[in-house]
C-alpha cells in the first residue's frame, strides 16, 4: 500500500498542460524475514523463533516527485505523458538471545545450502545476535495515454466537462528495494547482508473518468463553487523481478560454527493486475487558477516477497516442517492510496478556462 500527499503546479501553454508536483508518500510492502533463527544446541534442532529484518513498512513516510504533459489533438482527443518518482526509507532491529537453561543458539543460515559444507554460522549458548537493518524503496513510473472525451471541452481544464472520457495507455513502473543489514554476535562475529530486489512492471491500461454530483453535500458544493470528478483505471502487467543478495562476515564463528558467507542472484517473471480509483474535488480560484484535492486508491495483485534459506544439511539440519529450504522469490499483494493538492495556472487564452 502506498500513501502519497502531493502539492503540484500546472501551467497551460496554449492547449498544452504541463503539471509538476512534490509530496509525501507511504507504501505498504511485505515484511522482510531473515535467515536468523533461534534453536537448541543439540539435535533435532527445532526452530524456536524466527526474526524479521523489516516489519510494518507501511508506517514509514517518504517523498515523491511527479509531472505530466497533456496536449489535445482534434476536437475530442488528447494525449498525455506522466511520470513519478518517490523514495521511502525505514529501519528496524531485533535481538536473538541464546540461553544456558535450556541451552539455545542463534543461527545464521547461508543463502543457499551446500550439503558438503557446514555453512551454518551461529553463537554459542547464552550469547546473542543483534541486527540493525535499513530499507530503502524507490518507486517510479511513466505512462502515455490517449483520451477520448464525450464533449469538446476537457474536464477540469477548459469550460467544464460532464460527458466523461475514455482512455487507453501504456505504462512502465518500478518498485526497487535495497536492504542493508548489520549483525553482531556477542562471540565477536560481525555479519553483513546486502540485498537488491528490483521489480519492473510493463503493461497497458484502460480508464474512464467523469464529473459527478455530491449526494450528501450537493448544496454545499454548489454554494462553495466546488466540482467533483472520478477516474477508474485497470491494467494487466508483466512483472520482472531481479534479486541480488550478499551475506558476509568479518570474523569467524567460534566452536566450528560454520561459514554462511555467499552471494546469490535470482529472477522471476510473473503477471500482475494494477487497478485504481481517483476522486478529485476542485475549486476555480480565478479564470486562470484552479485548486484541486485528489485521492487515489490502487491495488497491486503481485509484489515480491523473499523467503530465505534457514537450513544446512552439512551442519545444523533444522527439523521443523516450517523450515525454508533454499532462498526464493515469493509473492504477495498490496494496496496503495495517494492524496495530492494540485494548483492549476493558465498561461493560455482566457477562453480555455472556466469563467
Amino acid at each position: 500500500m502506498s500513501v502519497q500527499a502531493e502539492e503540484a503546479g500546472t501551467a497551460q501553454f496554449g492547449d498544452t498542460t504541463v503539471s509538476f508536483g512534490v509530496g509525501t508518500t507511504m507504501l505498504t510492502l511485505p515484511d522482510v524475514t531473515s535467515m536468523v533463527t533461534r534453536t537448541t544446541s543439540t539435535p533435532p534442532f527445532p526452530i524456536l523463533q524466527s526474526f524479521k529484518f523489516s516489519d510494518d513498512f507501511y508506517e514509514e513516510t517518504g517523498w515523491n516527485l511527479n509531472g505530466s504533459i497533456e496536449t489535445p489533438f482534434g476536437a475530442d482527443n488528447a494525449i498525455a505523458f506522466r511520470g513519478f518518482w518517490g523514495r521511502i526509507e525505514g529501519g528496524d532491529d531485533f535481538t536473538c538471545t541464546g540461553s544456558l537453561a535450556p541451552q539455545t543458539n542463534c543461527l545464521i543460515a547461508p543463502l543457499f545450502d551446500d550439503p558438503a559444507v557446514n555453512q551454518i554460522g551461529g553463537t554459542l549458548g547464552a550469547n546473542s545476535i543483534t541486527s540493525n537493518a535499513d530499507r530503502t524503496v524507490d518507486i517510479w513510473g511513466g505512462s502515455v495515454e490517449t483520451k477520448w472525451f464525450g464533449a469538446p471541452e476537457r474536464m477540469g481544464i477548459a469550460n467544464g466537462h460532464t460527458g466523461g472520457y475514455f482512455s487507453v495507455g501504456a505504462d512502465i513502473r518500478g518498485i526497487y528495494q535495497d536492504l542493508d543489514v548489520r549483525m553482531n554476535a556477542t562471540t565477536g562475529a560481525a555479519i553483513n547482508y546486502n540485498e537488491e530486489l528490483d521489480t519492473t512492471y510493463y503493461g497497458a491500461f484502460v480508464a474512464y473518468g467523469s464529473n459527478y454530483s455530491q449526494l450528501l453535500f450537493g448544496s454545499l458544493w454548489e454554494k462553495l463553487g466546488l466540482e467533483s470528478s472520478f477516474r477508474v483505471q485497470g491494467g494487466v502487467y508483466y512483472a520482472n523481478t531481479d534479486y541480488s543478495g550478499n551475506l558476509s562476515h568479518s570474523a569467524p564463528f567460534p566452536g566450528g560454527g560454520g561459514d554462511p558467507s555467499g552471494a546469490l542472484s535470482l529472477s522471476s517473471d510473473d503477471a500482475a493486475f494494477i487497478g485504481g480509483l481517483t476522486l478529485e474535488t476542485r475549486k476555480h480560484l480565478s479564470p486562470r487558477t484552479m485548486l484541486s484535492l485528489k485521492s487515489t486508491y490502487e491495488y497491486y495483485s503481485w509484489v515480491p516477497k523473499m523467503a530465505y534459506n534457514n537450513t544446512s544439511t552439512g551442519g545444523v539440519n533444522l527439523t521443523n516442517a516450517s523450515r525454508q529450504v533454499g532462498t526464493e522469490i515469493g509473492s504477495d499483494d498490496a494496496f496503495s492510496m495517494s492524496t495530492m493538492l494540485t494548483l492549476t495556472i493558465g498561461l493560455g487564452p482566457d477562453s480555455l478556462f472556466k469563467q
